[in-house]
């Protein structure tokens, strides 16, 4: 019993150490997707305010250059700050990403011998029941001769 709660107080703990990862993770997000809309909205009034004091200069004859000048390269920086915030949240996605693969390793599925159905190691070029090659692996990995049963040669392998 007691290697059972043992396992389980790991598990727990395990359990614990990812919740409070996906937490950070959740805040730093939503830290930099608020910091990305404020960019863009602000992108978005310097753009338009652009529009308005270019038309009102229109309106009167004059084109003040310089104060137009003065907010398009604001328009610029606010871009160029848009684009440093996106990245930063594929950064934040791939930092926890990679992190929360301790806690949750890569499944991958089985594979099955074609001709009987035996579990067959990722790694192997043939089975380990009936030493049947597998599909999909080099010849160079496959040892000659074929399966280990009393197949005659030019036989088709029986179906699953």
């Amino acid at each position: 019993m007691d290697k059972f709660s043992k396992k389980a107080k790991e598990g727990l703990q395990k359990g614990v150490e990812f919740l409070r990862h996906r937490a950070q993770e959740t805040v730093e997000l939503h830290k930099a997707t608020s910091h990305l809309k404020e960019l863009q909205k602000r992108h978005e009034e310097c753009i338009r305010d652009l529009g308005y004091r270019t038309y009102a200069m229109l309106q009167k004859g004059t084109l003040d250059q310089r104060v137009l000048r003065e907010r398009y390269v604001e328009a610029l920086e606010l871009e160029k700050a848009i684009q440093r915030a996106i990245k930063e949240q594929e950064n934040i996605r791939d930092r926890y990403s990679t992190d929360l693969q301790i806690f949750v390793p890569p499944t991958t599925a089985p594979i099955y011998c074609p001709y009987c159905q035996a579990t067959v190691p990722p790694s192997s070029s043939r089975c380990p029941e009936c030493e049947a090659p597998m599909p999909g692996r080099t010849a160079s990995q496959e040892s000659p001769g074929g399966p280990r049963d009393s197949r005659r040669a030019g036989e088709d392998p029986p179906g699953p």
